[in-house]
């Protein structure tokens, strides 16, 4: 009994089929956890860099600023201007302020402060 060419040509379609689709979505699989670990990595450089532009500036951690302020402006959409770098060099990032939002703890204090 030998198989047609038609069928022949089925059974081999057939069975690329079986494999390639699983190895497409390993590989697209792979290409998004890459992409997702990059993301995640330029976040926590971003921290860093947030966190030593907060502190206290001094002479020996100048080119540490400096590291920072290009840190946030590489992976930024809007870049920094010349003028907000050289202040961020001299001075320490301002914390934000607190808004109505953000002072929810105070409000439930004062709330169990009226019980």
């Amino acid at each position: 009994m030998e198989k047609s060419l038609l069928e022949q040509i089925e059974i081999c379609a057939n069975i690329f089929c079986k494999v390639s689709v699983p190895l497409v979505l390993l590989i697209l699989g792979l290409c998004l956890n890459n992409s997702y670990r990059e993301r995640e990595l330029r976040q926590k450089y971003v921290e860093i860099a947030v966190g030593i532009l907060g502190s206290q500036p001094t002479p020996e951690t100048l080119p540490l600023r400096t590291w920072a302020i290009r840190t946030i402006n590489n992976h930024a959409e809007i870049m920094m201007s010349p003028q907000v770098r050289g202040i961020l060099k001299e001075k320490p990032l301002p914390k934000p302020h607190a808004t109505e939002n953000s002072t929810d703890t105070d409000s439930k204090k004062e709330v169990e402060g009226t019980k």
